[in-house]
Parts: structure tokens; sequence; C-alpha cells
């Protein structure tokens, strides 16, 4: 979520219409602020694991929003389920599985964690779509693990759930050519839809889900009948990097740039440039990291300031 302001994320779930169904976070002050604002399905794609950031998590989930998070480990796991049971809350957790042996014995015990502690866990498979982050390697070890997960929801009474995969590229979302972009993607593509049909054929299991791409890539995994969500965020704003993605005819950019950082010119520049005291507008390089180091954004529509919205999920997230 580029812009960790709960007005904004209005307006772009109004924009987007039903197909949208929530934001992104980082951390939990920003879903603590979406929470706060009105937005009620967040998802905090990333690991919570101070017990302090997972009560107040948890407590998001107690006052009625719909909270999914990441796990990879057991030990914040356990925390988060305890702590879970006694708000008697509800959360949906997204499990980050590694192709190792570790994994399945993770997911063993997770279910009987979920079983133990009546909690409900919705599952996804990571697919290593390129980046060597995280993820299974082939699509046989993506189908064990599908397998697997059902085997412990039939054991579970349904406390563990396979949802689909995630095929997640990010360093494609900056591929300039549209044909080297394209084609990078189709390899993701690939891998997802070889995954996809080992589930189907191997372990008998539909995927519900398969969910990917980003503001630089979106249109071509919406349109490979392979994923049907995508998680474009930074299109809200634009930077000076998308504007550096070049399009398949020709023209750079695929976004109209709305986000500024208002600055003005102090002593010492060369005289070729702006005059004391000149003011200017500079497009921020990365519009995730430039919001964050601000209170505040000023809309401004045809030169005159409609609204002030406070970027309320700013800041470390202590």
């Amino acid at each position: 979520m580029a812009h960790k302001c709960p007005q904004l994320a209005q307006m772009q779930l109004r924009l987007l219409g039903p197909a949208a169904v929530g934001v992104c976070c980082q951390k939990v002050a920003e879903a603590e602020a979406m929470v706060s604002g009105g937005i009620q399905d967040v998802f905090i794609s990333n690991e919570v694991v101070a017990p302090s950031k997972i009560t107040r998590m948890v407590a998001l989930a107690a006052q009625g929003a719909h909270v999914s998070v990441v796990v990879d480990a057991l030990q914040p796991l356990e925390q988060l389920a305890a702590t879970a049971r006694q708000w008697g809350a509800s959360i949906d957790v997204l499990v980050e599985i590694n192709a190792g042996q570790d994994s399945l014995k993770c997911d063993s015990r997770l279910g009987a964690w979920a079983a133990q502690w009546g909690a409900r866990v919705d599952v996804l498979v990571e697919i290593n779509a390129g980046q060597d982050r995280c993820g299974v390697d082939t699509p046989e070890e993506a189908a064990r693990l599908a397998e697997h997960i059902s085997r412990l929801s039939s054991q579970q009474n349904g406390s563990v759930n396979f949802k689909g995969i995630q095929a997640y590229h990010g360093g494609l979302q900056h591929v300039r050519d549209p044909q080297q972009r394209a084609a990078a993607v189709q390899k993701v593509v690939d891998k997802a839809a070889a995954a996809v049909e080992a589930i189907s054929s191997k372990a008998g299991l539909k995927c519900q889900l398969v969910t990917g791409g980003g503001s630089g890539t979106y249109r071509l995994e919406a349109a490979s009948g392979v994923f049907n969500e995508v998680q474009p965020g930074s299109f809200a704003f634009g930077d000076a990097d998308y504007a550096r993605n070049l399009q398949l005819g020709g023209q750079q950019g695929e976004w109209q740039q709305s986000l500024w950082v208002l600055t003005q010119a102090i002593p010492q520049l060369p005289p070729q440039l702006p005059s004391l005291g000149t003011k200017l507008l500079l497009q921020p390089g990365h519009c995730d990291p430039t919001v964050n180091m601000y209170d505040s954004i000023v809309a401004v529509r045809e030169g005159t300031v409609v609204a002030v919205w406070p970027v309320a999920g700013r800041g470390p997230g202590l």
C-alpha cells in the first residue's frame, strides 16, 4: 500500500468496485490506520513476530475487521493462535512455505494448533516465480504440499484449508522493454499454470486463488487465463521508476503521475538552475518510501487545494 492513507484507500476501493476486496499492508501500524479509517479487509503481507504487535493485530480482528497475515515460522504462529483464542477472534493466516522438508513439518503442527485453538487457517502455496526468495520450485512439490494441506484439513476438521497459489515476481515490474517484460512474465505464468495443473491432476484439488502481478505487469497476468487476482498498488501515484517502463506503442509509462513533492530552490545553485526561492515539483523515484517521509498529502485540483489527507500509517511501525 504505497499511500498509507485510509482516505485514498477508500477512493481506490470505490474506483475499482467489487473486484477490490481490501488493501495490503506491510506492518501492523498501517493495518491499524486502515481499520480506524473504515477499511474492513486488511492483509498484512509480511511476518508479525513481536508479541505486542500480534496482540494489536488480533485486536483489529476482535473489532470486526477481516485480518490476514503471512507466517513462515512456528513461534509467532503459536503466539498468534493463543492471543486470538484469548480475544475470541479469528484471523486468516497465509503461510509462506519454502521447498524444504521443514515446511511439511511446520504444516502438520499448524493443523494441530489450529484445531486445538478453534482457529481457521487459509493456506496458499508460494511458488518460486524466479526471484529465488521463497516458494516451492517444482509443480510436483506444489502438488505434494497442497495434498498435505488438504489431508490436514480432513484430519483437523477444516482448521487448515488449501486455497491456491501465489506466484509474484517483484523484479519484473521494472523490466523496461515491453516484449522482454511479457516474455519474462510468461515464464511466471507457465510456472503457475504447471503448478495449478499438477495440483489438479496429482492432488485432485482446485486452486481457488491464483494471485500475483503488480503495477508493472498486471495486464499480462490478468490476460493469462491462469491468474484470477492481481496486486497492483503503485498505480495510484506513479513514480520515476515506473515512468521509465516502455509500453507496446513505444511511449514511456502507463500511469499519469499524481504524486509530487513541492520544494524550493536554496542558495549556491549553479547559474543554469532555478533562482533562489523558486518553487519546484519533484517526481519521486519511488513512491512508497517517499510517502512515508511526510505527515500529510495535499490534494490539489486545477491549482486549488481540495483536501489534506493524513498519512496515518507512516513511520517505523513501533
